[in-house]
Parts: C-alpha cells; sequence; structure tokens
C-alpha cells in the first residue's frame, strides 16, 4: 500500500507516512500489541494461521484511537466455523504452527492457535576477541477465541494472545565467564459484546488488557 513500508528486512516496526518507530497503532482483536518483532528476526508477532482481515489506517488519529501520528494497523482474527470441526498445521525445518476450530453448540465455537520455534542455535559469542559458545533461541505464542450468537442477534467474542522468547549467550573459560540473557514476553485480552437493537442498530462495548515485559541480564 501507498506510504507504507517495514523498516528493515523484518518487520520490526512500520512506517507510514513517515512516521518514527512507536508511532503506530498495532491491534490485534482490540488488543495492543506493544512489540511487533521477535529476537527470532524470522517470525512474525501474530500467527498468519488465525488472522481473518488486516486494516491500516493512515494518518495521525486522537487519544480515542491510539494517539499515534502514524497510523493504525488493525488485525482481526478469524471468527470460527460453529458447524464444523477445522484444523490447519504448518510445519518447516525451523518451526511449526497450528489452529483448530471446536464447534460448541447454541451458536459457539472456540479456536486455539500456537507456533513453536525449534531451538535455534546461531552464529558464536565474540567477547573480548576470544570466540565463545554458540547462542541459543526460543520462541512459542498462542491464541484463543470464544465466540458466541444469541438467538436474538447479539453476538460476543473472548480473545486472548500470549507468546514467549529467550536468547541466550554464553562463553566461558579457565579465567572468564560471560552470560547474556534477553527475555520478551507479551500476554492480552479482549470481551467484546455487541447488542443489537429492534429498530436503531447496534450497540459494541468491549474491555482489553495488554501488557509487554522485557529484560536483557548479563552476568560476568
Amino acid at each position: 500500500q501507498s506510504g507504507i513500508m517495514a523498516s528493515g528486512e523484518q518487520a520490526e516496526d512500520f512506517t507510514i507516512w513517515g512516521s518514527y518507530k512507536g508511532q503506530t497503532h498495532m491491534m490485534y482483536d482490540g488488543i495492543t500489541l506493544f512489540n511487533i518483532s521477535s529476537l527470532a528476526q524470522n517470525i512474525g508477532v501474530v500467527n498468519p494461521l488465525i488472522i481473518n482481515d488486516l486494516e491500516v489506517i493512515k494518518g495521525g488519529h486522537n487519544v480515542d484511537r491510539g494517539d499515534r501520528a502514524g497510523g493504525i494497523v488493525n488485525i482481526t482474527s478469524t471468527e470460527g466455523n460453529r458447524q464444523k470441526v477445522k484444523g490447519a498445521i504448518r510445519l518447516s525445518d525451523q518451526s511449526t504452527a497450528g489452529r483448530i476450530n471446536l464447534p460448541l453448540g447454541k451458536g459457539l465455537s472456540l479456536q486455539a492457535a500456537g507456533r513453536f520455534l525449534f531451538p535455534q542455535n546461531f552464529g558464536s559469542l565474540i567477547h573480548n576477541g576470544q570466540k565463545g559458545e554458540d547462542g541459543k533461541r526460543l520462541f512459542v505464542d498462542g491464541n484463543l477465541k470464544l465466540s458466541g450468537s444469541m438467538t436474538n442477534g447479539d453476538n460476543f467474542h473472548i480473545s486472548f494472545i500470549g507468546s514467549g522468547e529467550q536468547e541466550y549467550r554464553g562463553y566461558a573459560n579457565k579465567d572468564y565467564t560471560f552470560n547474556s540473557e534477553n527475555d520478551n514476553y507479551q500476554l492480552g485480552g479482549n470481551a467484546t459484546y455487541t447488542k443489537r437493537w429492534n429498530k436503531h442498530g447496534a450497540s459494541t462495548g468491549s474491555v482489553s488488557y495488554s501488557r509487554f515485559q522485557s529484560s536483557i541480564s548479563e552476568f560476568y
């Protein structure tokens, strides 16, 4: 789309209309995603098997829409099939991803999705001019969504997203030891209810929670 580019080879951040890093509001099912990159550099923040729609709104927005100068990227997950059990799986030499849909009856469906990046060894730590041990990297994430519709036309969904990743590097010899660990955790949830009125359209209310935690530890 014109005016939009990814910063770097991997989508570590989005630049919309010349905005700076952090000036684009990224959402998944109404959940703010504070971190859209991964230490792995080759895996995105949201499992593509659970994505139904991606909307990009360019331009600055007020506080009620995130108070961002760049724009809004709104990711909507699939609603789920309330009639049939469905699933999908993707497997590569680096990772595996899957999604399953379970109809629960009475207009309800439950979806679960997840990804796992196989433990990776990468490069070698060079510290003080000396070659150390290979580093290691882990990544796992999960999505859960309960969707339902009422006989009066009302509908709701409860959605969760979570991810965790760890990168470790270490070096040791008889005189010197160095270890470095980087941990990222993201967790969020949203509940939305839409009320259909007989003569006056619909009203929607939602509540959401989002948290991102990052830590870097170095030991000598």
